[in-house]
């Protein structure tokens, strides 16, 4: 029997961190590339599969109020609360299942938010304070429901959302242009 090739550590931190500082930006219209967590975490799982790691992509809810955004920009939220996505990440050297959320890119760590690190083997911070975390069955059926989603859908919740978006953008490429002034 063949052992199966385990991808070294560095290299697992490696495509992690290529990921994460990815800098995190949610699209604005289906013709836009999409940095959010909703891309950055299936970008990940594709390359930790070419590198024979499994991983799961698992959902959860959060609250926009917990992330400490400036008012005016909390207030242009459609909803209170919202959908979130990362990586369950199959560490085989322990067999466990951890977290590996790449969401926030580290030019933006001065908004407050946890930018992930990882170890290639224990679980990273989670970008945001979960209130519902799904299982992995319950996080499968709700990616494929967004996946299946008709332009339409898609195209009614680009306009609702719009305006909160370009905000949210905005401030946080202010922070990486703080960032890049103090470098």
């Amino acid at each position: 029997m063949i052992a199966p090739v385990t991808v070294s550590l560095k290299d697992r931190t490696k495509l992690f961190q290529f990921i994460r500082d990815i800098p995190y930006r949610i699209a604005l219209s289906q013709d836009e590339q999409d940095y959010s967590c909703a891309a950055k975490t299936p970008m990940l799982q594709k390359m930790l599969s070419t590198v024979g790691l499994k991983s799961r992509r698992i959902c959860c809810q959060f609250e926009w109020k917990s992330f400490g955004l400036p008012e005016d920009i909390l207030k242009q939220a459609i909803a209170t609360e919202c959908g979130h996505e990362y990586l369950e990440v199959y560490i085989p050297e322990n067999d466990k299942w951890v977290a590996a959320d790449p969401t926030w890119d580290s030019k933006i760590n001065s908004t407050g938010l946890p930018i992930a690190e990882w170890d290639g083997m224990n679980p990273t911070a989670l970008a945001i304070k979960p209130t519902k975390v799904f299982s992995p069955e319950e996080s499968a059926k709700i990616n494929e429901e967004v996946e299946n989603a008709s332009k339409e859908a898609w195209n009614t919740f680009f306009e609702e959302n719009r305006i909160f978006f370009r905000s949210l953008n905005a401030w946080f490429e202010r922070h990486r242009q703080n960032a890049g002034q103090h470098a």
